[in-house]
């Protein structure tokens, strides 16, 4: 293959690899954003975008709403799609650091594959995901970057810095 040839399958490789980034999952419910690699965060998921959800790359679903909070039975649809699903439910505030440590050893277990955390509105989610950030050894200014499109009210950015100066002595 010549230099002409050698360019060209690394300008299709490039655009192939920007198209996937660019992947619109805007559609899989409210609120839904790309955070970190491999982990997407949502409020509410679309039942009706399971599959798309799946076939997107998604591995596992952790659900952090209550049972009650649902009109629908999202763990046969997750499961059905061919995705891992986990029902995982915390109110709002500050986490007890068990919960988590809980919340930690879930997500380790996918490590290296792609995972959706949702809640209702996405700030239970972005408090969770901080305090596993800062229980990893983030800084809270970082972590609190990595969730600012999440944790969107002000009591979930409070509850962050709350858990950074309960369990890191972070004022």
């Amino acid at each position: 293959m010549n230099k002409n040839g050698i360019w060209i399958c690394v300008v299709l490789l490039s655009l192939s690899a920007h198209s996937a980034e660019k992947q619109d999952y805007s559609q899989w419910g409210v609120n839904v954003q790309h955070i970190s690699p491999g982990v997407y965060t949502a409020g509410v998921l679309d039942p009706d975008r399971t599959t798309e959800i799946a076939a997107s790359g998604v591995d596992a679903v952790f659900n952090l709403r209550f049972p009650k909070e649902s009109k629908y039975e999202e763990g046969p649809l997750i499961e059905q799609a061919g995705m891992h699903y986990e029902n995982f439910p915390i109110g709002g505030g500050v986490p007890a650091p068990d919960t988590v440590a809980r919340f930690s050893r879930l997500v380790s277990q996918y490590e290296n594959k792609q995972v959706l955390i949702h809640c209702a509105s996405g700030n239970r989610v972005g408090i969770l995901w901080a305090a596993h950030l800062l229980d990893q050894g983030l800084a809270l200014d970082e972590a609190l970057e990595q969730v600012k499109s999440v944790a969107t009210r002000s009591s979930s950015v409070a509850a962050i810095r709350e858990y950074a100066k309960k369990h890191h002595a972070i004022k």
